[in-house]
């Protein structure tokens, strides 16, 4: 850190510092230490730690705009499965592009 006279420290002094530490303590670097780390191990991040995005990234952006549409469309779904109301046009339309967009993305996996 700027802050940190590492010259002057005394002997007794002790600086808890890492450089370069926004990797891990920042959302972004977070996030893009979390999708790397696929390089060094073979691990899904999703298993242990909420999906995140850098919208920044343009690819992070589609991705983000996917898992929207996804999350929305099984919202939609629970809803209708939990509330079991009649359907008019309107609800019918709203479940056929959800049941469209969950059906692509399991065709995806």
């Amino acid at each position: 850190a700027k802050d940190v006279d590492y010259l002057n420290l005394k002997d007794y002094q002790i600086v808890n510092h890492y450089a370069k530490n926004s990797i891990i303590t920042t959302k972004i670097g977070l996030c893009q230490s979390l999708k790397n780390l696929v390089w060094f191990n073979s691990v899904n991040v999703d298993m242990f730690f909420p999906k995140c995005f850098n919208l920044v990234e343009s690819r992070d952006i589609e991705e983000f705009h996917e898992e929207f549409k996804i999350i929305k469309a099984e919202s939609i779904l629970k809803q209708f499965l939990l509330n079991g109301k009649r359907v008019d046009e309107t609800t019918e339309m709203k479940l056929m592009i959800a049941l469209y967009i969950c059906q692509r993305k399991t065709k995806d996996i």
